[in-house]
């Protein structure tokens, strides 16, 4: 499942998946301004009898991480997206996208990076791990009013 999956926190290797290890990392610390954002997103994937959300948006993602997930201007979607549950938020990217997400845009949350040659299937494949057969909504379906509502 996670074949070519590689965890990656400050710029150190935690695990090749494929190998029969999990992929994972621990998150620095985030700031009082992430884990208020967090909370209130939570609240409402609670309220909404939601286990995941995976963020897509620019600017929801913007809004509750801090960083920039894209890189043209003229897309709603970038080439991160930030997976949340009740537990972690983790950001899933690009191999190539890795070092600005881990060292520029969203340093104090944990990243994990997928193979670029097997895209989408490998982003979609760490989503898949971090879910663990749990039900994924997306942000631009039934809560997007509600978490527009949120900023």
């Amino acid at each position: 499942l996670f074949a070519g999956i590689v965890a990656w926190v400050g710029g150190q290797e935690t695990c090749t998946a494929g190998s029969g290890q999990t992929c994972g990392s621990v998150a620095g610390a985030l700031t009082k301004d992430h884990l208020e954002k967090l909370g209130l997103l939570r609240a409402l994937l609670k309220e909404e009898g939601v286990e995941c959300l995976v963020v897509t948006q620019t600017h929801n993602f913007a809004w509750l991480t801090g960083g920039r997930n894209f890189v043209p201007l003229n897309t709603e979607t970038g080439n991160s997206q930030l997976f949340v549950d009740h537990e972690r938020a983790v950001v899933v990217t690009t191999a190539i996208e890795y070092p600005r997400m881990s060292g520029e845009e969203c340093v104090d949350f944990e990243v994990m990076e997928a193979d670029w040659r097997h895209l989408p299937r490998s982003m979609d494949d760490i989503v898949s791990g971090l879910a663990r057969g749990r039900k994924v909504e997306v942000d631009t379906g039934r809560l997007a009013d509600r978490l527009e509502a949120l900023q």
